[in-house]
């Protein structure tokens, strides 16, 4: 029996491994950013972590964690463990990650790597700097230690310079942002003098993006004031043209491909407000061929209340849980849009944060109002909504209904374990079955340690462990 998971190629490995350092330094450079924005001038501290993968634990302390992965005929083998040490503000001071990449389905291949960096701040909490590196490691690409080192000139002004294992100079980052922390300008020079990327960023008085050239990105912005209109290019092929009202508001959206050298209309999208009120409160996306595609509107806290598509969909906000009053809840309901019939409910818990943008006036920011038809993650301009569904229910044309996730909460409404079931036409009897399920278990820190999957016969088809070790 072949095993439940499947090896990568060589190439496919080492792109992976890329992906990783590629995905810490990004990280680290949002972390970067957000030490000087001005839009966070009054979070106390709050940090993101410099370094986070794909299971992020909900603690604000140091912890440990282990990953298992089974396979049918060599039983559990651990895949990697990462450990996080945190200062008292909740900021990792240092991480490590090991992993055996011949076990880890997502990076097969022949090795165990170590991955190590720590990290300091000042007292006011900006990153001072980082050491990365892979430890131990046989392969060159892979054995450079790299050091950055962080300065602040001004409140608005970031140096960043990059050292080599032999601490040489590798590059020089010089990043400048507005009183409301969006990127004004942003310069990379190497070691001999060359510039290898730079950006350039102006905004209107209502800080909406109008003029952008990212030489490294091929990307450039050119803004036709008469009109209040931006077209937004990569290289010489236009993509955007973004329409603002009178009050800087973002009222119309045309996307464009390139055909034959030619801009070829994708379709656009509309957005419309209420009076004064920059909130979005309706969006309608219209194709190619100007035929109406999609509606959404949201009320005066920007959140959706409705969609339509070829199915409708009714958000209720604001409820609370009957067994637990103090949980805020959402629920969502989607009908069949011909015949109004409900095909689905979707009840969620319903966490708020501030929507901290790091880049005020980018047009990215109204990315709420189009890209999503539903998402556990919902951004408006004022705030963000973290979802975690537990229960959907569906509602079939022959008049089945069937419990599709179901979840099992402990004595304080907190997640214990869910369930979700895959409705499958069973060719053997003539009906839909319950002929797979998921099984997902968590721990008091709402982390995940379990998830199986199972097929019709109870055959586990996939099978992960996390084990966790807190230090606070």
């Amino acid at each position: 029996m072949d095993k439940q998971k499947r090896r990568l190629t060589k190439k496919q490995f080492i792109i992976g491994i890329a992906a990783i350092c590629g995905i810490v330094l990004v990280i680290e450079g949002a972390l970067l950013i957000h030490t000087f924005s001005g839009k966070n001038k009054n979070d106390k501290g709050k940090k993101g972590d410099p370094a986070k993968t794909e299971e992020s634990a909900k603690t604000t302390g140091g912890y440990s964690v282990t990953r298992y992965d089974y396979y049918i005929d060599e039983g559990r083998k651990v895949v990697y463990k990462e450990t996080y040490e945190k200062d008292s503000e909740g900021r990792t001071t240092h991480y490590s990650r090991w992993s055996d990449n011949k076990n880890y389905v997502h990076l097969a291949g022949e090795k165990e790597e170590t991955y190590d960096a720590v990290y300091t701040y000042d007292d006011q909490g900006r990153l001072l700097s980082a050491i990365t590196g892979y430890v131990g490691s046989k392969d060159p690409q892979l054995r450079e230690k790299i050091r950055y080192v962080y300065e602040y000139p001004d409140s608005y002004t970031t140096m960043e310079t990059v050292y080599d294992e032999n601490d040489e100079v590798v590059l020089v980052k010089e990043t400048k942002c507005n009183e409301r922390g969006a990127l004004l300008s942003k310069t990379e020079t190497r070691a001999n003098g060359d510039v290898w990327s730079r950006q350039e960023r102006e905004y209107d008085s209502f800080g909406n993006l109008v003029s952008k050239i990212d030489e490294r990105k091929n990307e450039k912005d050119v803004y036709e004031e008469a009109q209040r209109k931006v077209l937004r290019y990569v290289g010489n092929e236009l993509r955007y043209a973004d329409y603002y009202d009178e009050q800087g508001r973002l009222i119309r959206r045309e996307e464009y491909d390139t055909e034959n050298g030619e801009p070829r209309s994708l379709g656009w999208l509309e957005l419309e407000y209420e009076g004064d009120n920059r909130i979005v409160r309706k969006t309608i996306r219209y194709n190619e061929n100007g035929d109406k595609d999609t509606e959404r509107e949201f009320d005066r806290e920007g959140r959706v209340i409705r969609f339509v598509y070829s199915a409708e969909e009714e958000y209720e906000w604001d409820g609370r849980h009957p067994d637990f009053p103090e949980k805020e809840i959402m629920k969502r309901t989607v009908r069949d849009s011909q015949t109004g019939k409900v095909t689905g409910e979707h009840f969620y818990f319903v966490e708020r944060k501030d929507n901290e943008s790091e880049t005020p006036g980018d047009p990215s920011d109204y990315n709420y109002s189009q890209s999503y038809s539903f998402s556990t993650w919902i951004r408006t301009e004022i705030t963000e909504f973290w979802l975690q569904e537990y229960s959907e229910k569906a509602y079939y044309e022959d008049g089945d209904s069937m419990q599709l996730l179901e979840a099992v909460l402990d004595t304080t409404g907190n997640i214990v374990s869910t369930t979700t079931y895959v409705r499958k036409w069973d060719g053997s009897v003539g009906e839909y079955r319950r002929l797979e399920h998921e099984y997902k278990e968590y721990d008091n820190h709402g982390n995940l340690i379990k998830n199986v999957q199972k097929n019709k016969d109870g055959e586990i088809l996939y099978q992960t462990e996390y084990e966790y070790t807190y230090f606070d």
